[in-house]
């Protein structure tokens, strides 16, 4: 993503729309929820990785997200993603082991 865009859609308050924000056919494949710090995150707040993915990606507010949502649990569970208050601290965990790209980078399709 362009690092002047975000900023810019911010200023003019403009939603940024993430679609299949978790998904599992991305670069990270089936890694992306592996991680200890994302597990102990999810635990500490009695949901799952996918939960804390989900809360992670709409924390800010201004950001939209088209989660999955094949049956009604995972409806449910996408919910209540977005009653998750992540800390400071969680956050700061996330975005060292999924940092921002820092190059263009192009939209992974499967």
């Amino acid at each position: 993503m362009n690092l002047i865009l975000v900023p810019m859609m911010n200023q003019f308050e403009i939603p940024l729309i993430a679609y299949a924000p978790v998904a599992r056919g991305d670069s990270l494949g089936t890694n992306l929820t592996k991680q200890k710090v994302l597990k102990d995150i999810a635990e500490k707040h009695r949901s799952d990785t996918f939960q804390i993915l989900l809360a992670w990606c709409i924390r800010n507010g201004q950001t939209i997200a088209i989660p999955q949502s094949s049956n009604t649990s995972h409806v449910i569970n996408n919910v209540k993603a977005a009653e998750i208050q992540l800390t400071q601290q969680d956050l700061e965990q996330l975005d060292s082991i999924y940092p921002k790209p820092s190059v263009k980078q192009p939209l992974a399709l499967w």
